[in-house]
Protein backbone atom coordinates (compact mmCIF):
# COMPACT_ATOMS: atom_id res chain seq x y z
CA UNK A 1 0.00 0.00 0.00
CA UNK A 2 1.37 3.13 -1.18
CA UNK A 3 1.42 6.61 0.96
CA UNK A 4 -1.58 8.11 -0.88
CA UNK A 5 -3.45 4.87 0.08
CA UNK A 6 -2.45 4.93 3.79
CA UNK A 7 -3.68 8.72 4.31
CA UNK A 8 -6.81 7.78 2.59
CA UNK A 9 -7.37 4.58 4.65
CA UNK A 10 -6.29 6.52 7.98
CA UNK A 11 -8.50 9.66 7.25
CA UNK A 12 -11.72 7.11 6.52
CA UNK A 13 -10.87 5.69 9.64
CA UNK A 14 -10.89 9.05 11.36
CA UNK A 15 -14.03 10.07 9.60
CA UNK A 16 -15.58 6.53 10.93
CA UNK A 17 -14.63 7.31 14.57
CA UNK A 18 -15.67 11.14 14.40
CA UNK A 19 -19.47 9.72 13.36
CA UNK A 20 -19.44 6.97 16.06
CA UNK A 21 -18.89 9.82 18.47
CA UNK A 22 -21.44 11.99 17.20
CA UNK A 23 -23.57 9.22 17.13
CA UNK A 24 -23.04 8.40 20.45
CA UNK A 25 -24.10 12.28 22.09
CA UNK A 26 -27.08 12.17 23.15
CA UNK A 27 -27.25 16.11 23.00
CA UNK A 28 -27.33 17.51 19.12
CA UNK A 29 -24.48 18.59 17.59
CA UNK A 30 -24.57 20.98 15.00
CA UNK A 31 -21.95 22.55 12.75
CA UNK A 32 -22.53 26.03 11.00
CA UNK A 33 -20.65 26.75 8.25
CA UNK A 34 -19.69 30.88 7.01
CA UNK A 35 -22.52 30.62 5.02
CA UNK A 36 -24.76 30.14 7.63
CA UNK A 37 -25.70 26.67 6.57
CA UNK A 38 -26.01 23.59 9.02
CA UNK A 39 -23.64 21.26 7.21
CA UNK A 40 -22.86 18.29 10.35
CA UNK A 41 -25.39 17.70 12.57
CA UNK A 42 -25.73 14.48 14.53
CA UNK A 43 -28.22 11.59 14.84
CA UNK A 44 -29.97 13.52 17.88
CA UNK A 45 -30.11 16.54 15.99
CA UNK A 46 -31.99 14.94 13.02
CA UNK A 47 -34.44 13.22 14.50
CA UNK A 48 -35.37 16.11 17.01
CA UNK A 49 -36.24 17.92 13.76
CA UNK A 50 -36.34 15.31 11.70
CA UNK A 51 -34.13 16.29 9.23
CA UNK A 52 -32.73 14.54 6.38
CA UNK A 53 -29.24 13.04 7.57
CA UNK A 54 -26.07 14.91 5.64
CA UNK A 55 -28.00 17.39 4.14
CA UNK A 56 -27.37 20.99 4.84
CA UNK A 57 -30.29 23.24 5.97
CA UNK A 58 -30.10 27.14 6.89
CA UNK A 59 -30.32 28.41 10.06
CA UNK A 60 -32.97 30.31 8.08
CA UNK A 61 -35.29 27.42 6.89
CA UNK A 62 -34.65 25.56 9.94
CA UNK A 63 -36.34 28.76 12.62
CA UNK A 64 -39.14 29.33 10.31
CA UNK A 65 -40.26 26.03 11.56
CA UNK A 66 -40.14 26.96 14.84
CA UNK A 67 -41.21 29.25 17.46
CA UNK A 68 -38.06 30.32 19.50
CA UNK A 69 -37.62 32.94 22.40
CA UNK A 70 -35.19 34.16 25.14
CA UNK A 71 -35.10 32.72 28.06
CA UNK A 72 -37.04 35.36 29.73
CA UNK A 73 -40.02 34.72 27.40
CA UNK A 74 -39.39 37.30 24.53
CA UNK A 75 -39.46 35.99 21.15
CA UNK A 76 -35.83 36.08 19.70
CA UNK A 77 -35.68 37.72 16.17
CA UNK A 78 -33.50 34.92 13.37
CA UNK A 79 -30.46 37.52 13.39
CA UNK A 80 -30.02 36.84 17.03
CA UNK A 81 -29.60 33.20 16.51
CA UNK A 82 -26.43 31.85 18.39
CA UNK A 83 -24.64 30.60 15.42
CA UNK A 84 -25.22 33.89 13.11
CA UNK A 85 -24.10 35.80 16.24
CA UNK A 86 -20.98 33.98 16.53
CA UNK A 87 -19.79 34.54 12.97
CA UNK A 88 -20.74 38.46 13.01
CA UNK A 89 -17.62 38.34 15.65
CA UNK A 90 -19.65 38.10 18.93
CA UNK A 91 -17.81 35.72 21.81
CA UNK A 92 -20.73 33.19 23.26
CA UNK A 93 -19.99 30.93 24.95
CA UNK A 94 -22.94 29.53 26.64
CA UNK A 95 -27.30 30.97 25.75
CA UNK A 96 -30.35 29.62 26.78
CA UNK A 97 -33.60 29.22 25.00
CA UNK A 98 -37.11 28.17 24.70
CA UNK A 99 -38.16 26.81 21.57
CA UNK A 100 -42.15 25.32 20.57
CA UNK A 101 -41.92 22.29 18.61
CA UNK A 102 -44.47 22.05 15.74
CA UNK A 103 -45.09 18.51 15.59
CA UNK A 104 -46.01 18.05 19.27
CA UNK A 105 -46.69 22.10 19.92
CA UNK A 106 -44.45 21.85 23.45
CA UNK A 107 -42.42 24.14 24.71
CA UNK A 108 -38.87 23.19 25.66
CA UNK A 109 -35.83 24.99 27.78
CA UNK A 110 -32.53 24.41 26.20
CA UNK A 111 -29.16 25.48 26.91
CA UNK A 112 -26.60 25.68 24.07
CA UNK A 113 -23.14 26.05 24.12
CA UNK A 114 -20.94 27.61 20.93
CA UNK A 115 -17.84 27.36 20.03
CA UNK A 116 -15.45 28.53 17.10
CA UNK A 117 -13.73 25.86 14.57
CA UNK A 118 -10.62 26.94 12.84
CA UNK A 119 -8.59 25.20 9.98
CA UNK A 120 -4.79 24.56 10.32
CA UNK A 121 -4.33 28.14 9.24
CA UNK A 122 -6.18 29.77 12.21
CA UNK A 123 -9.15 31.01 9.79
CA UNK A 124 -12.40 30.40 10.93
CA UNK A 125 -14.59 28.00 8.97
CA UNK A 126 -17.37 27.55 11.09
CA UNK A 127 -19.11 27.44 14.50
CA UNK A 128 -20.37 24.16 16.66
CA UNK A 129 -23.23 24.08 18.68
CA UNK A 130 -24.38 21.48 21.68
CA UNK A 131 -28.06 21.86 22.37
CA UNK A 132 -28.87 20.28 25.89
CA UNK A 133 -32.47 19.99 26.86
CA UNK A 134 -32.49 21.10 30.61
CA UNK A 135 -36.37 21.30 30.95
CA UNK A 136 -35.52 19.03 33.64
CA UNK A 137 -33.81 21.39 35.82
CA UNK A 138 -36.24 24.63 34.64
CA UNK A 139 -39.86 22.52 35.67
CA UNK A 140 -41.47 26.46 35.27
CA UNK A 141 -39.58 28.74 32.92
CA UNK A 142 -42.01 28.18 29.90
CA UNK A 143 -44.98 29.39 31.82
CA UNK A 144 -44.38 33.13 30.52
CA UNK A 145 -44.14 31.92 27.32
CA UNK A 146 -47.51 30.27 27.69
CA UNK A 147 -48.59 33.25 28.61
CA UNK A 148 -47.49 35.08 25.79
CA UNK A 149 -48.45 32.77 23.29
CA UNK A 150 -52.41 33.18 25.28
CA UNK A 151 -52.09 36.79 24.58
CA UNK A 152 -50.93 36.83 21.23
CA UNK A 153 -53.74 34.57 20.34
CA UNK A 154 -56.02 36.63 21.83
CA UNK A 155 -54.80 39.47 19.96
CA UNK A 156 -55.01 38.01 16.75
CA UNK A 157 -58.47 37.37 16.99
CA UNK A 158 -59.19 40.91 18.24
CA UNK A 159 -57.43 42.67 15.25
CA UNK A 160 -59.07 40.51 12.58
CA UNK A 161 -61.41 42.42 9.93
CA UNK A 162 -64.98 42.70 11.32
CA UNK A 163 -65.91 40.61 8.04
CA UNK A 164 -63.47 37.91 9.29
CA UNK A 165 -65.17 37.56 13.16
CA UNK A 166 -68.03 37.62 14.74
CA UNK A 167 -69.00 39.86 17.64
CA UNK A 168 -67.63 38.39 20.65
CA UNK A 169 -69.85 37.56 23.67
CA UNK A 170 -69.34 34.68 26.29
CA UNK A 171 -72.28 32.70 26.89
CA UNK A 172 -73.60 31.75 29.94
CA UNK A 173 -71.88 29.00 32.12
CA UNK A 174 -73.63 25.73 30.94
CA UNK A 175 -73.07 23.09 33.93
CA UNK A 176 -69.76 21.46 33.30
CA UNK A 177 -68.52 18.18 34.41
CA UNK A 178 -65.16 18.63 36.73
CA UNK A 179 -62.74 17.08 33.77
CA UNK A 180 -64.15 19.58 31.72
CA UNK A 181 -63.27 22.76 33.91
CA UNK A 182 -60.02 21.08 34.91
CA UNK A 183 -59.43 21.28 31.13
CA UNK A 184 -60.47 24.89 31.13
CA UNK A 185 -58.40 25.86 33.39
CA UNK A 186 -55.37 24.62 32.34
CA UNK A 187 -56.65 26.50 28.76
CA UNK A 188 -56.84 29.24 30.40
CA UNK A 189 -52.45 28.98 31.65
CA UNK A 190 -52.23 28.62 28.06
CA UNK A 191 -51.01 24.97 28.11
CA UNK A 192 -51.04 22.69 24.92
CA UNK A 193 -52.96 19.75 24.82
CA UNK A 194 -49.90 17.47 25.58
CA UNK A 195 -48.85 19.70 28.52
CA UNK A 196 -52.75 19.29 29.44
CA UNK A 197 -52.50 15.75 28.64
CA UNK A 198 -49.35 15.32 30.90
CA UNK A 199 -50.87 17.05 33.66
CA UNK A 200 -54.17 14.99 33.36
CA UNK A 201 -52.51 11.76 32.59
CA UNK A 202 -54.42 11.45 29.77
CA UNK A 203 -53.51 11.75 25.97
CA UNK A 204 -53.35 15.16 23.76
CA UNK A 205 -56.06 13.48 21.79
CA UNK A 206 -58.44 13.04 24.71
CA UNK A 207 -57.45 16.69 25.48
CA UNK A 208 -58.81 17.61 21.71
CA UNK A 209 -61.98 15.53 22.06
CA UNK A 210 -62.79 17.96 25.51
CA UNK A 211 -62.10 20.41 23.28
CA UNK A 212 -63.83 20.25 20.91
CA UNK A 213 -66.74 19.53 23.31
CA UNK A 214 -66.71 22.81 24.97
CA UNK A 215 -66.59 24.26 21.34
CA UNK A 216 -69.59 22.84 20.65
CA UNK A 217 -71.21 23.05 23.91
CA UNK A 218 -70.58 26.52 24.68
CA UNK A 219 -71.35 27.80 20.92
CA UNK A 220 -67.46 28.63 20.19
CA UNK A 221 -66.45 28.22 16.89
CA UNK A 222 -62.63 28.33 17.32
CA UNK A 223 -59.86 27.77 19.86
CA UNK A 224 -58.97 31.41 20.23
CA UNK A 225 -62.32 31.95 21.36
CA UNK A 226 -62.13 29.10 23.85
CA UNK A 227 -59.07 30.27 25.18
CA UNK A 228 -60.60 33.82 25.75
CA UNK A 229 -63.95 32.08 27.55
CA UNK A 230 -61.41 29.90 29.83
CA UNK A 231 -60.07 33.12 30.93
CA UNK A 232 -63.38 34.96 31.66
CA UNK A 233 -64.65 31.39 33.02
CA UNK A 234 -61.53 31.21 35.68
Amino acid sequence: MNTKDDSESALREECDQLSTILASIPDEVWFTDLEGRFTLFNPAASQRFALEPKQPVTVESLASTLEIFNADGSPRPLEQAPPLRVLRGEEIETVEEIVRFPASGELRYRQIRLARVQDHTGKDVGVVSVARDIMALRPNATEGVSLLSRVATLIDTLNRPAEERHEYHAPEAPHLSARQREVLGLLAQGLTAKEIGQRLFISPETVKSHRRNLMRRLGLRNKAELIRYAIEYN
